[in-house]
């Protein structure tokens, strides 16, 4: 979608004061205080951020094993906190009450078309695992780049304590970046300064439509140099027979 093109008709949802209304915000007026001693690392060897569970239909984490499995960003633990982002894998843990234990990592080397792999969400459906994330770079290149895609890949969940997916599926790009809202063909910058093309999230809308929603940069208006937003945008899945059996929809901006 050029850039010249009209922008494509949106419905969004309104979020009213009557509608906060219906939340109990007294627990959630401040975030607890944490002391060193509630400070306990996954592994001495990593450092772990950015994590998400292994979800049911409803958004709620799936049960596994008499805990939950959870997907986490992890990379060796420099000395410098900023060089995890150039090594950033998703590795898998196992919580178990207050417990996660590590699991590995989630994808084989070199399966992901990234140079490194980036936050998304996993969901459940019956025992199939779908597991959306973010491919930041290109497998092989060097020096690093800062593009930045969208991929799903499926596997059969097991029960299996130290290999708990099967068969994990090739990757498939959901979507490309394009247009005035998805502008992320960046590919030299700094971590903290650089566009936003990343973070894909099934969500299903109480009509029953299911979209993915994503963080993109919204590129600039044609000849200004007005500094690009970041705004989570959404697209909806529908049938269609174009589509390889193994993705059953195609993404479309909702209204079109």
């Amino acid at each position: 979608m050029a850039d010249s093109e009209a922008l494509p008709s949106i419905q969004t949802r309104k979020w009213t004061a009557r509608d906060l209304e219906g939340l109990d915000v007294r627990s959630l007026t401040r975030a607890p205080v944490l002391g060193q001693d509630d400070i306990h690392r996954v592994s001495p060897q990593l450092d772990v951020w950015d994590a998400w569970p292994l979800a049911d239909a409803a958004g709620q984490p799936a049960e596994w094993r008499g805990g939950e499995l959870w997907f986490a960003l992890a990379a060796p633990a420099f000395a410098d906190p900023e060089e995890r982002h150039a090594h950033a894998r998703i590795h898998t843990f196992h919580r178990t009450g207050g417990r996660f234990d590590h699991l590995g990592q989630t994808f084989a080397e070199g399966f992901t078309p990234g140079s490194r792999e980036w936050s998304g969400a996993a969901c459940l459906d019956g025992s199939r695992v779908s597991l959306y994330f973010t491919a930041a770079g290109f497998r092989g290149e060097s020096p690093q780049t800062y593009a930045q895609r969208l991929f799903v890949s499926k596997a059969d969940l097991s029960a299996d304590q130290d290999d708990p997916f099967e068969n994990w599926s090739q990757p498939r790009e959901l979507l490309q970046a394009g247009g005035p809202y998805m502008r992320a063909d960046q590919r030299e910058g700094r971590s903290g300064e650089i566009k936003a093309f990343r973070d894909p999230c099934p969500w299903r809308d109480e009509d029953g439509t299911s979209f993915v929603l994503f963080t993109a940069s919204a590129a600039a208006s044609a000849g200004r140099s007005s500094p690009c937003a970041t705004t989570t945008w959404g697209f909806r899945r529908s049938a269609c027979r174009r589509c390889a059996p193994s993705w059953p929809g195609c993404c479309w901006p909702k209204g079109r």
